[in-house]
């Protein structure tokens, strides 16, 4: 089957590692056309390892021209599979020129638009943004990244779609854990509220656990100039590496107000993290209600996440239990699978 994927690029975030992960490239002829040059903290690398073919067409009208022009070039496309509003918008031009001879135009839908938009672009312009995108995506075949996005767009929009849940692949090794170490490893923006989990370390109940910041982004050195002062707080920055961090910490810690289906939560399982998490949607999908896997704590209570931190049965979590669990529910070659199928009944 030939398959070409659009992607704005391949910077190390959620939609690429899901894109990393559903790529079968034994089994199907892949192609990736991104819309912009890549730049520091790029996976290009990892997918040219791969073999798989990457092509970088540009932005803009003239990026645009070049995809169709591609596009309508290349015999045997069978799918087109978009992520990213942008490359939506280009798959649905893309259908209205090729509709006779492609077969479907997919997208996978990695978020709640309506939560998601305004937290990042602001209340006014991210309800029109999230909008648009809805009306984008109703033209094209859609693929939910979880169940809470699946229900979510069922529910409330009346749209179908598909279901294929993230999922990663897993160390074969674990190495000795620091019991007292909690990491954050991702974007710093309003939606991920990292600013709640840094207000409950800096209080002396925690002074006595460590926190590791892990990533950038928007809101990076407001915290960094508020935080980083307190000696059991230490930001890292972005890292080309996260296993390194994954490997030495216990606990993964996340209080986002809106997610997809957060793969740093399923990285941080696959090493054996034990989670603690806001108790939104996306967050208890993964957890599968498992407390040996993740505790919730009420969104934004922060006496609420000091306690689940402080209690026993965060201090007894079990690795190689977690890892395990990993494995059973959110491996990566399921998630390989779970599209191959689906692909043959488009």
């Amino acid at each position: 089957m030939k398959i070409i994927y659009l992607i704005s690029s391949l910077k190390n975030c959620g939609p690429v590692n899901v894109l990393y992960s559903m790529i079968d490239n034994e089994k199907n002829d892949c192609t990736i056309l991104t819309l912009k040059p890549e730049a520091e903290g790029s996976r290009i690398d990892d997918f040219k390892k791969r073999n798989i073919k990457v092509l970088c067409m540009g932005n803009g009208l003239k990026g645009i021209h070049r995809i169709v022009r591609y596009v309508g070039a290349c015999e045997g496309v069978e799918i087109i599979h978009s992520h990213g509003i942008v490359p939506d918008l280009i798959n649905n031009i893309l259908k209205k020129n090729y509709a006779h001879s492609i077969s479907s135009f997919v997208t996978t839908l990695h978020n709640n638009p309506i939560e998601s938009y305004p937290l990042e672009y602001g209340r006014f312009k991210g309800k029109m943004i999230a909008l648009a995108h809805i009306r984008i995506v109703k033209a094209l075949k859609r693929i939910a990244c979880s169940k809470t996005i699946q229900n979510f767009y069922s529910e409330k929009l009346r749209m179908k779609s598909y279901c294929v849940p993230n999922g990663v692949s897993y160390s074969e090794e674990l190495l000795e854990k620091n019991k007292e170490l909690y990491v954050y490893l991702g974007d710093l923006n309003e939606r991920k509220n990292v600013g709640f989990i840094l207000e409950a370390f800096k209080t002396p109940e925690l002074r006595n656990k460590e926190l590791w910041i892990i990533g950038d982004g928007p809101t990076y050195h407001k915290l960094e100039k508020n935080y980083n002062k307190y000696e059991n707080i230490d930001f890292k920055g972005r890292t080309e590496n996260p296993s390194e961090f994954y490997q030495k910490a216990s606990f993964y810690v996340s209080a986002s107000y809106s997610e997809g289906m957060p793969m740093a939560c399923l990285e941080a399982l696959s090493y054996g993290n034990k989670l603690i998490l806001s108790n939104i949607p996306a967050h208890k999908e993964v957890g599968l209600n498992n407390s040996e896997v993740a505790e919730f704590f009420e969104l934004n209570n922060l006496g609420n996440f000091i306690q689940i931190i402080q209690s026993s049965s965060i201090n007894n979590s079990n690795p190689n239990y977690i890892k395990e669990f990993t494995k059973e529910f959110f491996d990566i070659n399921n998630v390989k699978l779970n599209y191959r199928n689906l692909y043959k009944t488009f």
